[in-house]
């Protein structure tokens, strides 16, 4: 999609997005470090809105990672949103 800057390192956004709108997989943004690695420098994702799963109206999962000394990926940070709904026309439920 698009070239930025996550801390200081140029990534390239990569868009992902299933074939098929009401299967089972996430939508989002992968952000990767444009070098030799391609280490992966930050997700984001949120299932489909035409996907059925029960009392889950919305859904999004951050992750952002950090290369150690030996050049693993670190988890440094991960925030999951959840929003419930047990019926509808109801307000739902968030838990973040």
């Amino acid at each position: 999609m698009d070239t930025l800057q996550i801390a200081g390192e140029p990534c390239a956004d990569l868009t992902v997005v299933p074939f098929n709108s009401e299967s089972f997989g996430f939508t989002g943004h992968l952000y990767v470090i444009l070098d030799s690695t391609c280490f992966v420098k930050r997700t984001v994702f949120n299932f489909p809105k035409k996907i059925n799963l029960n009392f889950v109206d919305y859904m999004l999962l951050e992750q952002e990672f950090k290369r150690g000394e030996d050049g693993i990926r670190l988890l440094d940070h991960e925030s999951i949103t959840v929003e419930f709904r047990l019926a509808e026309g109801q307000d739902g439920i968030k838990d973040e």
